[in-house]
């Protein structure tokens, strides 16, 4: 499909962490955004925040509802769906894998019947959790893998699989339910399917309470607060604001039709202890940092082997570049700060 350059963008669950920043940069590359949100409160957030730019959004509150997109493709020339659960707290699969997979093929069947011809691309907010299989050995996956050993430890456990299983298998079944719906439906259209590691950076949603964090930005704050105490693997991380370009650049870039898209930083995998050490490097005067930041054994993560992530297609054919870790740790600690000042 031709690269959409300009026009309107869909962007599904635009209040989430991801997708407030993903708007603002639809926004500032010159689409007008209509976003999907559960509750017309979200939405008032939304335009408050962004300032009434060309921003519009609709209400759907629940994706799984046959027809939920129905009223939001229309008239739309690019999607982006990043609307599906992120958390490690289900108890049964289909309390994630449902969501995941029938969100998505409700967006794909809206978009199919009520495109309209303008519909150029939609773009799939995945994960590298549907990409890896557990491993001891130090590998780095590429687009080429998926995730199969979590399907099956579902499919054999049921409710006795781990949260994470579930997790990891609701990505894989959403990302492949859609390339096959794409497949066999031969829409008009065609997709793109960005994966990102685990997901940091300023948050720029409405945050009330610490309890309203984001999972992934959660796991930052909680090691600010002493709650988390090992400084040990941690795993594949990406900017926000990366995410976000890889989102954007697979909509623009007409060589992303049909493609997948790893989006991970050039860190690869790193520890609480990486962490550390650039906090107590960068800011050694800062009071926060000095007073809760743990030391540790500075200089240990290097010794910390663990699974990788090639992002070289995303730089070879989206031409995109990745925030350097140590940016994006000072960055994430100081929008947290900040935030945890404004909840007092």
């Amino acid at each position: 499909m031709p690269a959409i350059n300009t026009g309107k963008v869909l962007v599904t669950g635009a209040s989430g962490f991801l997708a407030v920043t993903l708007v603002e940069s639809l926004l500032d590359a010159g689409f007008e955004v209509r976003g999907t949100v559960r509750s017309s409160s979200k939405g008032e957030y939304l335009l408050h925040y962004f300032n009434n730019r060309r921003f519009n959004f609709i209400v759907v509150p629940d994706s799984v509802v046959d027809g939920a997109f129905d009223d939001a493709v229309q008239g739309m020339d690019g999607v982006i769906h990043t609307a599906s659960p992120f958390h490690f707290n289900a108890s049964h699969p289909n309390d994630l894998i449902l969501p995941a997979v029938n969100g998505t093929l409700n967006l794909l069947k809206a978009a199919h019947e009520y495109g309209n011809n303008t519909l150029k691309r939609v773009v799939i907010t995945s994960s590298i959790a549907a990409i890896f299989e557990p491993t001891t050995e130090e590998v780095v996956f590429t687009e080429e893998s998926w995730n199969e050993f979590s399907i099956r430890q579902v499919n054999e456990k049921q409710d006795k699989a781990t949260p994470a299983d579930i997790y990891r298998a609701s990505k894989s079944l959403a990302e492949k339910a859609a390339w096959e719906y794409v497949a066999s439906a031969k829409t008009s259209f065609d997709i793109a399917t960005v994966n990102p590691a685990v997901i940091f950076g300023p948050p720029k949603q409405q945050i009330s309470s610490a309890d309203q964090l984001n999972t992934s930005t959660a796991m930052f704050y909680n090691f600010l607060i002493g709650k988390q105490q090992s400084l040990g693997a941690a795993g594949n991380f990406v900017d926000v604001r990366d995410a976000a370009k890889t989102h954007l650049l697979s909509l623009t870039k007409e060589v992303a039709g049909g493609q997948r898209f790893i989006s991970n930083s050039d860190k690869g995998g790193f520890t609480w202890q990486d962490v550390a050490d650039v906090l107590h490097e960068k800011l050694p005067n800062d009071d926060i940092v000095k007073n809760r930041v743990l030391r540790g054994s500075p200089g240990a993560g290097v010794n910390v082997k663990q699974m990788g992530f090639s992002n070289n297609k995303a730089q070879e054919l989206l031409g995109q570049s990745f925030t350097p870790f140590e940016v994006s740790v000072v960055d994430t600690f100081h929008s947290l700060c900040n935030l945890e000042k404004s909840l007092l």
